[in-house]
């Protein structure tokens, strides 16, 4: 349509000045076809940058929404009542699979919304922590993903880029906690016990192997998994 009015248009231009002396009559005729197609001209451009500039808007707003929108929980809160000043702990999880980038820029959302809804929280004086994991089974180890760390209102920002092709499976996560527990759980009881002696990995393994009825190397090879992925930060 466009292309077409500009033809009609440059056809009747040369029309009238063809006409001009000739023929009064096809001089005005062309002339009226001139102005017409002039103003068909001007509705199609206009309405294309229209469309254009729609088009770039709605594109640039699709594109804010993906890059802003994380989904995450808050797996944990904790505050602490340290004399002078407080120290609030968020353990937080997220499903989406983000990169060094993205897990900063979640960490500072996190950080802002502290300061806009936590009234109990004194930004000048108050210390934050917000430790960052793929997965919640994990929230009771040292951060998998990336910790902020907000200290005298200075903020500092830890973030690890991951291989998500290397993420351990559910099930990997699973045992790699009950080793975890298990652990634990002997060394209470040692305490208890008053002994010197402290299980063994292999122990420990040994035990979690009979109460899951999985064999022992499925139950290394995901402790060891787990705990490459969580200190994982590829430069």
């Amino acid at each position: 349509m466009e292309n077409l009015s500009m033809i009609i248009l440059i056809i009747s231009i040369i029309s009238v000045v063809y006409f001009w002396r000739k023929d009064k009559k096809k001089r005005n005729i062309s002339a009226l076809i001139a102005l017409f197609s002039f103003i068909v001209f001007g509705v199609v451009t206009d309405g294309a940058d229209d469309t254009e500039e729609n088009t770039v808007i709605e594109n640039e707003t699709e594109e804010q929404a993906v890059t802003d929108e994380y989904n995450y929980e808050i797996a944990e809160e904790e505050l602490t009542e340290l004399g002078s000043f407080n120290r609030l702990e968020l353990r937080v999880t997220t499903s989406d699979q983000l990169d060094k980038s993205q897990i900063e820029q979640l960490l500072n959302e996190l950080e802002s919304e502290v300061e806009n809804e936590y009234d109990d929280y004194d930004l000048e004086q108050d210390q934050l922590y917000i430790f960052l994991y793929e997965n919640e089974i994990i929230t009771d180890n040292m951060y998998s993903l990336g910790r902020l760390m907000r200290t005298e209102a200075d903020t500092e920002i830890d973030a690890r880029q991951k291989d998500w092709e290397k993420q351990p499976s559910e099930h990997e996560y699973e045992l790699y906690v009950k080793f975890m527990d298990k652990a634990m759980e002997l060394e209470e009881k040692a305490i208890e016990e008053d002994s010197d002696s402290f299980a063994e990995d292999d122990e420990i393994i040994e035990a979690v192997a009979l109460d899951e009825d999985v064999d022992e190397d499925t139950i290394s090879e995901s402790i060891q998994k787990v705990n490459e992925f969580i200190m994982m930060n590829i430069e």
